[in-house]
Order: C-alpha cells, then sequence, then structure tokens
C-alpha cells in the first residue's frame, strides 16, 4: 500500500512535530509505523528548508527536482551532501530530471537522474501466493533442551564477562576488590586476617618507594 500526499510541506513542518508532546506528528508516525505495517508514504513538498528532522532523517529517498527558491536550493544541497558549486544545477533541471539520492543505504551519494514514462499495466489480473507453512507454538515446558541451552548461554555470558572484567583491572585493583568483598562478608574479621585470606601479594609500589619499586618488589 501507499500513502501520497500532495502538497504536504504543513504536514512534515518542524513547528507540527513540536506541537506534539511525544514531538511526532501523525506524518511521522504513518511515515514509521508504516514501514512495519508495509506502507508506504511519499510526500510532495516545495522546499525541505522546513521539514522536521524525523522526516529528513527517515526519508529512504529523496527526489529533488527543479528548485528556484534560494532556501530550497541550499536546504536541498545540505540534505543532498551535494558541493555548494552544484547549487546552480537544481535551478537548471528540465521536466523529468531530478538529483536523487538513496538515504539509508551503503551509497548514498546523490546522482543526477532521467525519469522515464512507463505507463502502467492494465492487465494484473488476480495473483495466487504460496501459503505460508504454520508451525503451532510450543511451551518452554515442552522443550527442556531450550531451557537447558538457555541457562548454559546465560551462565557462559557471565563467566566471559567476568573474565574481561577481571582481565581490563590491574593487579592492585583486583586485591583491592577482594579486599572490598572480603570485608562486607567478614564485617567483625580483623584486616590483617582478611590480608591473610587474600593470600600473599607482590606488588611494586612506586608512589613509597620511589625507584627503589623498580629494581625489586616487596612482600606485603
Amino acid at each position: 500500500m501507499l500513502y501520497v500526499a500532495d502538497e504536504g510541506d504543513l504536514l512534515v513542518e518542524a513547528e507540527r512535530e513540536l506541537a506534539f508532546p511525544d514531538g511526532m506528528s501523525p506524518s511521522s508516525k504513518v511515515n514509521r509505523l508504516g514501514r512495519e505495517l508495509g506502507i508506504g508514504t511519499i510526500f510532495l513538498i516545495s522546499g525541505l528548508q522546513k521539514a522536521g528532522e524525523h522526516i529528513l532523517r527517515n526519508a529512504c529517498y529523496t527526489f529533488a527536482f527543479n528548485l528556484s527558491d534560494s532556501k530550497s536550493v541550499y536546504a536541498a544541497c545540505l540534505h543532498l551532501q551535494l558541493d555548494q558549486r552544484c547549487q546552480r544545477m537544481l535551478g537548471s533541471l528540465l521536466p523529468g530530471q531530478c538529483i536523487f539520492r538513496q538515504t539509508q543505504a551503503t551509497w548514498n551519494t546523490a546522482m543526477w537522474c532521467q525519469m522515464d514514462y512507463a505507463p502502467p499495466p492494465r492487465n494484473i489480473g488476480q495473483i495466487e501466493y504460496t501459503p505460508h507453512p504454520y508451525t503451532p507454538a510450543m511451551s518452554l515446558s515442552e522443550a527442556p533442551h531450550v531451557l537447558t541451552d538457555l541457562d548454559a548461554a546465560v551462565e557462559e555470558h557471565k563467566k566471559a564477562g567476568k573474565r574481561q572484567k577481571d582481565d581490563t583491572l590491574t593487579e592492585r585493583d583486583q586485591h583491592a576488590l577482594g579486599l572490598l568483598r572480603l570485608a562486607v562478608e567478614n564485617p567483625y574479621a580483623p584486616v590483617a586476617r582478611l590480608f591473610d585470606a587474600l593470600g600473599k601479594m607482590r606488588l611494586k609500589p612506586r608512589w613509597l618507594f620511589g625507584d627503589a619499586g623498580e629494581r625489586g618488589s616487596r612482600s606485603l
């Protein structure tokens, strides 16, 4: 299904977007939600200078035909990402010629295009589509292997996150975090016993011993 709005300047202007609490006018919702329902939208406007940010950012295709107004030409050059020296080109396009740009694509460079008239077919007839295979829904209780695989994936994700976190910490930071965990788990234990639980540590306290820390280490 295709929805076409002729002379839609008032429907897509930025001031209209600001009039709604969520910042989305009906035109923006049709443009955004319509794609999920298979509805295409075409807005025919005289210039891009007043169009809302949502419409310009989410437009898949932009066709700029002959433009003579200076503000419209400048806004079209910005949206089409044209060099400023190409402004005169927009005012000299012949009927059927346009500057085309596919906004959301890998190749998003503007191109000069010539539109050819193709008469619509009159003998479409009835089109039959093959039905999609129906797959009935299944409860998780009927698929215990899915729960087993899910639990294993979650546990592996937690282990990977912990390994990555430990790798990013220095040796001093790891000992500090270990000491904090022991202090929380044993609030009444002396600090000396907490250090004993951490085990022997060999660090290089440069801030305390200066250059001596470069030559050797000291056990705490």
